[in-house]
């Protein structure tokens, strides 16, 4: 607001035909994924879902911006157990959790991070058990736990933190 004047920001309706799989388009759903209200929408979507997936394939030009996007909706607590269950979508976290090349070495940022992060998210009751039960999860937790960077190690230990939560996991740590 400058000078007591307010200017409108319109409320852009979510549109999947924007998804390209093109960097600017991820810029675009960033923006999208960062508003509570289209979180569900955007992971429910089809097109969108698998934009995002193959986005954040290991290696991809896009794997940073798709993983922050999924992160995102994975905040949204209509979106976990779908994300969880979604096979696709829990390789795609999991492989991810290796991904430790810096893309900001100011803030030790990596992709890594992203995908524990959302994993972390997704770490929630209802999930809980099922996700301790991956044995690829563990062991990604674990490596992650030991990574060079320092930041992923704090973001898998908060997701196994998170999984901790629940007394039948803790028992089995």
């Amino acid at each position: 607001m400058a000078g007591g004047v307010h200017i409108p920001v319109p409320d852009l309706e979510f549109d999947p035909g924007l998804v390209t799989g093109d960097a600017l388009c991820f810029e675009a759903l960033t923006d999208l994924a960062a508003r509570p209200e289209k979180r569900v929408g955007m992971w429910m979507d089809p097109g969108t879902r698998q934009s995002l997936l193959d986005g954040a394939a290991v290696g991809a030009v896009t794997q940073t911006a798709a993983l922050i996007i999924l992160s995102c909706l994975s905040v949204e607590a209509k979106n976990r157990l779908a994300m969880w269950t979604d096979a696709s979508a829990r390789s795609v976290l999991i492989a991810a959790c290796d991904s430790t090349e810096l893309i900001d070495h100011e803030s030790g940022m990596c992709p890594a991070f992203f995908a524990l992060q959302a994993i972390s998210n997704l770490a929630w009751q209802g999930n809980r058990k099922v996700m301790w039960e991956d044995s690829t999860l563990r062991q990604a937790l674990r490596a992650a736990a030991n990574a060079p960077v320092i930041e992923v190690r704090r973001q898998a230990l908060r997701a196994l933190a998170n999984l901790a939560e629940e007394k039948s996991i803790m028992k089995a740590m």
